[in-house]
C-alpha cells in the first residue's frame, strides 16, 4: 500500500519514512495508519525542566477536584462532541456530526462550541489558526494563569478532529473522549487558585499529520514558553474486557518520565481503578505529544491498551455506544488529578469579616426583578450598587442590611450598628432595634410586601421581629436562615446548626442536611420554592436538597445564591474576596470590588 502511494525511504516493522503528497497521507490515515508530517522547525532549545513541586500522598482538596469529574458529565460531553446530543453554538442549536479537519463548517462549529464552553467557565479562550502543506485549521485553547509562578506552564491537551472524512464521523473514542477530559478538567479546576499556569488545549489537523499541535508547539518554542509538561490524551474510552489497562508513553526525557510516574501515582493514591502500563518507546509519532517532544518539551501520552484496540477506529462505527463510560471516567479523573497536583493548589483563607447570610434581604437595587452584584466597602462606608454607585452611607463598624423597607420593589441601602442595635435606612428612617451581639435578619415576615428590621439574639436563642413577634427558636451556635420556607409569600423564622448540619423552620419542619462546617445557602433554585442548600468552603461543593449537587467556587469564596437573570430561580454565585471577582454559574464573570469588601446581594 505504501509503495503505491509514495516512495518509501526507510522502514522497520513498525515505522516507515515515506515521501508522499497530502492526499496520499490522508488515504493512509483513512486506512488506520498513524501519520506525522515531517516539518521543518527550530532545533529544540536545551531545556532543563525542574521536577514538579508536588506533595506526596492523599489530599482532600485533590480528591474533591477528582470527584468533580463524574462519569455522567463525561458521558454527556462525549455525546455533545460525537453527535448524540444537540448543543448550542453561537446561540443556536447544532449537532456535531463530524469533526474532520477538512469538513469546514462542522469543525468550525466544533471549535466554536469548545471556545464558548471555555468562556462560560470564566476562562480566557482563544483560537490559533495555522496553515501548512495545504492543511489549514484552528486550535482552540484556554488559559488559567498561575498566581505564584505564572510563567510555569502545564498543558492538558487532546485532538478534537476525527475520522473518517465523510459527513458522518462520530469519533467518540477517537477523540471525543480525550477532548471531553480536557473540557471537564477546565470545569473542575477553573475556580481554584494554583501556583502555576494551566493551559487547556484542543488541536485539529492531528489526523492529517499532527499539524495543529506542530503549530502550537512551534509557536510556544519561538516565544520561549516555559512549558514544564504537556499531558496528551487520545482514545481513552474503549475497554472491551473491563480490565482497566491503559498505556502511558513518556519517550526519552527524564522530565517526561516524572509526569508519567505522577499520573500512575495519582491513579494509585486516589484509587481510580486503572491499570496503567508505562512505556518509553512505541508512540513517537502516534499523537500530539510528539510535537512537544520535537520542540524539547516534556510530554506524555495517555491512551487505551494497544492489545484491546477499538475495532471501529476511523470508521463511522466509532460512536458513544461502543465506549466504556467507567473506564473513560477513570482515565479523565487521573488526568485531572495529575494536572491539579502539578499546578499546585494555593490555600486561600476565609474572608474576614463574614457578613451573616441573614443580613441581606434583597439584591434588587433598581427594582427590575433581577438581583445585581453589589458591594459595601467598610473602610470608606461606600456602596457600589447599580442604583447608587459610590454612595457613602454608614459609619465604621456598621453592617450592611439592604432590604425593601418602603415597598417599592427595590432594595434600600441600610446599615445595622452592632454596638448599639441602631438601624439606619438611607432617605427613610433610623431606629434602635436590637443590642450588641445581635445578628440582623431583616425581611417581610408578615407578607405585606415591605421589609422590616429583625434580629436573632444568639445568646438566648431569641428572635425579635419589629411590630410582629418575639419568640425563642434556636441556640447560641445557630445561624439564622430566614426565608419563605412554606411558600406563603412571607419570611419564616429558621436556623441552621453548623456543628450537626441541623435545619429547623419554626412551625414547619426539621431535618439534617450537610456536614459540620458547611455554610447554609438556602434559596429557590428551581422556581418551586425555598430549599435547604449548603456550600462547602474547603472545596466549593454545593448541594441543594432534593435537587442537585455540583462544584462551583473554591476555598475562601463567599457563596451568594441570587436570581441573577430574573427568571424567578436562584443561581449559584461566588464572590472572591481577595480579588473582587464574581462568578455566576452558567451566566457570567465580572470584577466588582476589592479585598475587604462585603458583597451585598441575595
Amino acid at each position: 500500500m505504501l509503495g503505491r502511494r509514495g516512495e518509501i525511504v526507510i522502514r522497520d516493522d513498525r515505522t516507515a519514512l515515506v515521501i508522499i503528497d497530502q492526499a496520499g497521507a490522508d488515504e493512509l490515515s483513512a486506512r488506520g495508519l498513524e501519520i506525522k508530517a515531517v516539518l521543518p522547525h527550530r532545533r529544540p532549545a536545551a531545556r532543563r525542566a525542574r521536577a514538579p513541586d508536588v506533595r506526596a500522598g492523599w489530599e482532600a482538596p485533590i480528591q474533591e477536584i477528582i470527584d468533580a469529574v463524574t462519569e455522567t458529565n463525561l458521558w454527556n460531553m462525549i455525546g455533545n462532541l460525537s453527535g448524540v446530543n444537540a448543543v448550542v453554538v453561537g446561540g443556536s442549536s447544532y449537532t456535531i456530526q463530524t469533526r474532520n479537519t477538512y469538513q469546514t463548517t462542522p469543525i468550525q462549529k466544533a471549535t466554536q462550541y469548545c471556545f464558548e464552553y471555555f468562556q462560560s467557565l470564566g476562562l480566557s479562550a482563544s483560537y490559533q489558526s495555522y496553515s501548512e502543506d495545504g492543511v489549514s485549521g484552528r486550535n482552540v485553547f484556554a488559559v488559567q494563569t498561575g498566581s505564584v509562578h505564572p510563567n510555569n506552564i502545564y498543558i492538558i491537551c487532546a485532538h478534537l478532529d476525527d475520522m473518517p472524512g465523510g459527513s458522518i464521523a462520530p469519533g467518540a473514542d477517537d477523540n471525543a473522549s480525550g477532548s471531553a477530559a480536557v473540557l471537564l478538567a477546565a470545569s473542575a479546576l477553573r475556580l481554584r487558585r494554583f501556583e502555576n499556569t494551566i493551559r487547556y488545549v484542543l488541536f485539529t489537523g492531528e489526523e492529517q499529520g499532527l499539524y495543529g499541535s506542530y503549530a502550537y508547539a512551534a509557536a510556544a518554542d519561538a516565544a520561549g514558553d516555559n512549558i514544564l509538561g504537556a499531558l496528551n490524551f487520545d482514545m481513552i474510552a474503549y475497554d472491551s474486557d473491563d480490565d482497566g489497562v491503559g498505556e502511558v508513553y513518556w519517550g526519552s526525557l527524564s522530565a517526561s518520565k516524572t509526569l508519567a510516574d505522577l499520573l500512575i501515582d495519582t491513579n494509585t493514591v486516589y484509587a481510580l481503578g486503572l491499570d496503567p502500563q508505562l512505556y518509553s518507546t512505541g508512540s513517537e509519532d502516534w499523537s500530539d505529544h510528539a510535537s512537544f517532544w520535537d520542540a524539547g518539551y516534556p510530554a506524555i501520552l495517555g491512551i487505551e491498551s494497544d492489545n484491546d484496540f477499538n475495532p471501529d477506529y476511523h470508521t463511522t462505527g466509532d460512536n458513544r455506544a461502543n465506549c466504556n463510560g467507567p473506564y473513560a471516567a477513570s482515565f479523565a479523573k487521573a488526568a485531572v488529578g495529575t494536572v491539579a497536583r502539578l499546578a499546585v493548589l494555593v490555600a486561600v483563607p476565609s474572608p474576614t469579616p463574614y457578613l451573616p447570610p441573614s443580613a441581606v434581604d434583597s439584591g434588587d437595587y433598581d427594582g427590575d426583578g433581577t438581583d445585581e452584584c453589589a458591594v459595601f466597602r467598610p473602610s470608606s462606608r461606600t456602596w457600589l450598587t447599580p442604583g447608587a454607585p459610590g454612595t457613602v452611607f454608614g459609619i465604621s463598624g456598621d453592617l450592611p442590611v439592604p432590604a425593601d423597607f418602603n415597598g417599592d420593589g427595590a432594595a434600600d441601602l441600610a446599615c445595622f450598628r452592632p454596638s448599639t442595635g441602631l438601624w439606619a435606612v438611607r432617605n427613610l428612617t433610623q431606629a434602635v432595634y436590637g443590642a450588641s451581639g445581635d445578628i440582623p435578619a431583616p425581611g417581610d415576615y408578615d407578607g405585606d410586601g415591605t421589609s422590616a428590621p429583625g434580629i436573632f439574639r444568639p445568646a438566648v436563642g431569641a428572635w425579635y421581629l419589629r411590630s410582629l413577634t418575639r419568640c425563642y427558636f434556636g441556640i447560641s451556635s445557630d445561624t439564622p436562615v430566614p426565608g419563605d420556607w412554606d411558600g406563603d409569600g412571607a419570611k419564616d423564622i429558621a436556623v441552621f446548626r453548623p456543628a450537626s448540619a441541623f435545619w429547623a423552620v419554626r412551625g414547619w419542619t426539621r431535618f439534617y442536611f450537610g456536614l459540620n462546617g458547611d455554610r447554609p445557602v438556602p434559596g429557590d433554585y428551581d422556581g418551586t420554592g425555598w430549599r435547604a442548600a449548603i456550600f462547602r468552603p474547603s472545596s466549593g461543593y454545593w448541594a441543594i436538597r432534593g435537587l442537585s449537587r455540583y462544584y462551583f467556587g473554591t476555598s475562601g469564596d463567599w457563596p451568594l445564591p441570587a436570581d441573577y437573570d430574573g427568571d424567578g430561580e436562584d443561581e449559584a454565585g461566588v464572590f472572591r474576596p481577595g480579588t473582587g471577582v464574581w462568578h455566576i454559574r452558567d451566566l457570567t464573570q465580572l470584577s466588582l470590588g476589592q479585598s475587604g469588601d462585603l458583597p451585598v446581594t441575595r
